[in-house]
């Protein structure tokens, strides 16, 4: 369950990122990533609630963890631990 929760979050972010490239950059730019791509971000994780089990959503926080490694490696940052998912 983990696992597959991991790897759909990341799909997400990657979709995310694929049709927002411009706000990205921007976003990352004039650090208003959050505030440029809210609905987005939004539509995300309501999506990845609908699709993972109630269990582990009490349990992690995948989705935030893929936001933030995303945003980590634009910046040159090392990724967590979601990433050896």
């Amino acid at each position: 369950m983990h696992r597959e929760a991991k790897k759909l979050a990341k799909i997400i972010v990657s979709d995310i990122s694929l049709y927002n490239k411009d706000k990205i950059e921007k976003g990352l730019t004039e650090d208003t990533f959050f505030e440029l791509l809210r609905n987005e971000i939004e539509k995300g994780r309501t999506f990845y609630n609908s699709r993972v089990s109630p269990d582990v959503l009490t349990k992690t926080n995948y989705f935030d963890e893929a936001l933030e490694d995303f945003i980590r490696g634009r910046r040159g940052r090392p990724p967590s631990d979601i990433e050896n998912a």
